[in-house]
């Protein structure tokens, strides 16, 4: 009897083992589809940062004029700089409820900073010791600033952006790479202050190189690209919750929706008023800022003004902050649209064409590039993305933006499944990741999925051989499907 019951225990262990074995493997499995169609949204904080958070003691007061250059080591004391960065006078800065007031302070504290002619923003720095230094000052539109080390040519010397350069190398994007749009990239020291811009591109052999690029070419072509509506993506540049201070033109994705702000535009240029001083007169200008915010489905724009206080002779006295001002409410909303599934083309390319043509997509391929990237560094093979997979996931994407749809269930198609049987698509396995987010930066998107242990694992599974992901925009969310296959 006790050998019959150690023969039942032994057949039942290997039929486990079998199973479990049976359940790891893609074939003939759908790994990874419901599972990971989860609304992640609501979850976002959850996120790996693409590098270093800015702290906020690299940020600067939008009430502070972009020609008051902080000095290092001086709390609250500013160089006015001209255009060409020769300095004219340095400024005390101290701060009275809202308003900011400036007081000049002597032209020789400090001593060590000098303007190098023909290069802008560079200053040559002697310290006590009469050791010299060149430092190139950035101030960007979020009103994150630096100073980073350069040559004497003005070339960035940083060791950290050297090193992170170099890793482009082997394909893959830097994690100090920050998408600004399309293949435009911004580059971020150690503070995670951008410190310059460059732009993706491929030698013949299919290697990644970077060309730098202007930080007036950026947003010249962002700002005249009809996909973009003129607005600047740049998630990671979230301002510290310590502060009220807002950027000149930014987007943060958060739950709850996305924020742009515009530049200042100048409403009233110069505002003659009498202070009622015998001696004195002062005037103002006035700087106003549009910021966009998305709550449910309404879109705010709220309004602030900056209001800086100047003596007869030129000298500004103070600057002072007012707002937010509502200036409008619209409703945005998704259009309850109607599945209708005697529209659908019997041709997978004419059907892709339809459903896609009218949405917003963005550029995927970093996606793709991070998670190969991945692979290698696991000892995997890379995954094709000339197949059916990138077909299937970019109409599965679009089909999720129509429909403002976060599951793995269609609307119109059905299951996943249903799809590729409906376009004669047959594979041995496959794993669905799909996400509803308020970013298209692809390496956000890519940590995302390899934070989550169904995602990785399909990701990671060594079986598959083709990847599509595709990205598109509706309604001020982004919609995600990556798909990953094994067909022969």
């Amino acid at each position: 009897m006790n050998k019959i019951v150690i023969l039942f225990v032994f057949l039942f262990c290997v039929f486990c083992a079998l199973w479990v074995f049976k359940s790891k493997t893609p074939i003939n499995r759908h790994l990874n589809e419901s599972n990971n169609a989860s609304n992640w949204w609501d979850t976002q904080n959850d996120i790996a940062p693409l590098s270093y958070e800015v702290s906020e003691e690299w940020y600067l007061d939008p009430r502070i004029p972009s020609d008051y250059v902080p000095v290092l080591g001086e709390d609250g004391l500013y160089m006015q700089v001209d255009e060409n960065g020769t300095i004219l006078s340095y400024w005390k800065c101290t701060e009275d409820g809202t308003a900011l007031n400036w007081e000049k302070v002597n032209p020789d504290i400090p001593d060590n900073y000098e303007a190098v002619e023909d290069l802008e923003d560079v200053y040559k720095v002697t310290d006590a010791n009469g050791m010299v230094k060149y430092l190139k000052y950035i101030r960007n539109r979020d009103n994150s600033f630096t100073f980073v080390e350069v040559d004497k040519y003005g070339n960035i010397i940083d060791e950290y952006i050297t090193s992170c350069e170099s890793q482009a190398g082997d394909n893959s994007i830097p994690t100090n790479y920050m998408q600004i749009d399309g293949n435009i990239y911004g580059v971020k020291n150690k503070d995670g202050v951008v410190v310059e811009y460059v732009k993706k591109n491929e030698d013949k052999n299919g290697n990644l190189i970077w060309n730098p690029i202007s930080e007036e070419k950026v947003f010249a072509d962002i700002t005249g690209n009809e996909r973009n509506n003129g607005e600047v993506k740049n998630p990671d540049m979230t301002l510290p919750d310590s502060t009220d201070q807002k950027p000149d033109e930014y987007v943060v994705g958060k739950p709850g929706g996305n924020k742009v702000t515009t530049a200042p535009v100048v409403v009233d240029p110069d505002i003659s008023v009498n202070t009622g001083s015998k001696s004195k007169k002062t005037h103002t200008q006035k700087e106003s800022y549009q910021t966009t915010e998305y709550e449910g489905d309404y879109k705010l724009t709220y309004e602030y003004t900056i209001i800086k206080t100047y003596d007869d002779e030129g000298n500004m006295l103070s600057s002072d902050k007012q707002g937010p001002f509502l200036r409008n409410k619209e409703y945005v909303g998704n259009q309850k649209v109607t599945a209708n599934p005697s529209l659908i083309e019997s041709n997978l390319d004419n059907e892709i064409m339809r459903v896609a043509g009218a949405l917003e997509q963005s550029d995927a391929s970093g996606v793709i590039n991070s998670l190969n990237a991945e692979r290698i560094n696991n000892n995997l093979s890379i995954l094709a993305t000339d197949g059916d997979a990138q077909k299937i996931a970019t109409l599965f994407a679009a089909d999720m933006a129509t429909y403002d749809n976060t599951t793995n269930i269609s609307p119109l198609y059905g299951s996943i499944d249903q799809l590729m049987t409906r376009y004669g698509i047959t594979n041995q396995g496959y794993g669905l990741n799909v996400w509803r987010t308020t970013s298209d930066d692809a390496q956000q998107i890519h940590q995302r999925f390899q934070s989550i242990d169904n995602c990785r694992n399909a990701r990671m599974n060594e079986n598959f051989n083709q990847v599509g992901v595709a990205i598109f925009k509706n309604n001020g969310y982004y919609y995600v499907a990556e798909l990953l296959m094994l067909q022969f």
